[in-house]
């Protein structure tokens, strides 16, 4: 038989980590920032050839090239990438049609996919 002093002190008081209740769940709005980088190369005319006068080699001189229209021309932009997926999650809901587990699933990486917005983009030549 169990009697109160087998309990260590404050046992028995709320405050007690047992005792404590987890907060509900709530919904919050932020804003989610997020840096990527990647090492690319874009293949482009939008240079201007020079020669260098001291041993007569070229050199192509991009001062003027803007890289960020290079870019998006060229190459997938995260937004691009974001779209192609998109399109592949839908195909996937309609051949998982009835399965609520991977329909919740895919719901939830499509959701994810949307709303994404470039803030800023730069290039710099390597």
């Amino acid at each position: 038989m169990y009697n109160n002093y087998d309990y260590p002190a404050g046992a028995d008081t709320p405050d007690a980590p047992w005792n404590k209740k987890e907060p509900e769940e709530r919904d919050f709005h932020v804003n989610v920032v997020v840096k990527l980088s990647k090492d690319e190369t874009i293949t482009t005319n939008n240079y201007i050839p020079v020669m260098d006068d001291e041993d007569g080699s070229t050199y192509a001189d991009t001062e003027n090239t803007d890289w960020v229209a290079e870019y998006k021309e060229k190459k997938y932009t995260i937004e691009d990438l974001l779209i192609e997926l998109q399109q592949y999650i839908i195909k996937d809901l309609a051949a998982y049609k009835g399965n609520k587990r991977k329909e919740a699933e895919l719901n939830d990486i499509l959701s994810a996919t949307q709303g994404w917005v470039t803030d800023e983009i730069e290039i710099e030549e390597l």
